[in-house]
């Protein structure tokens, strides 16, 4: 009976509309007003769910490009706290390791994500470890690993993280 629970448990989990509802945890600050479920609980759930490496919840996240385009909605003019960033950071790291095609293929059709990320490297170092990792695909973990260097070799990701980290730009 408990292995039929679990089972109806991870078959609801893997729904598209499920998946949806842990992004937006990780991803939408809670208004300020929420109760610490909203604010606490249910992120770090959402975030546990996804670093477990589920492969059906995983593929459903990085298979759906809605979904995609969800987790990487981070807005670098809006205000993010560390606590749900570094969620954020945790499942795209999992998705890096367990999912890494899809992942890569999304961020080579996406290029403003680099934008993104470059952009929200001050809120935690945890978003910096995502750029590393994306940047740092070997071909162990990617089979088109030359493909990808070259692609980023041709970005102009460096210059954006100097930019970044210009004096002009930082504020002490």
């Amino acid at each position: 009976m408990k292995y039929l629970l679990n089972l109806l448990t991870l078959k609801s989990l893997r729904d598209r509309s499920q998946v949806e509802q842990l992004l937006q945890y990780i991803i939408e600050e809670p208004l300020e007003d929420a109760d610490n479920k909203r604010s606490f609980k249910f992120p770090f759930i959402a975030c546990e769910i996804f670093t477990c490496e589920i492969d059906v919840i995983l593929r459903t996240l990085a298979e759906e490009g809605e979904l995609m385009n969800l987790l990487f909605s981070l807005e670098p003019n809006r205000p993010h706290s560390a606590l749900l960033a570094g969620y954020f950071s945790k499942v795209v790291v999992c998705l890096m390791l367990r999912k890494t095609v899809p992942l890569m293929n999304y961020v080579q059709v996406h290029q403003d994500v680099f934008c993104q990320l470059v952009d929200l490297i001050g809120i935690t170092s945890t978003i910096m470890e995502v750029l590393v990792r994306l940047v740092a695909a070997d071909d162990h973990v990617y089979p088109n690993f030359s493909d990808v260097m070259q692609w980023l070799a041709d970005s102009n990701l460096l210059e954006m993280i100097v930019d970044k980290l210009s004096p002009s730009t930082c504020f002490l």
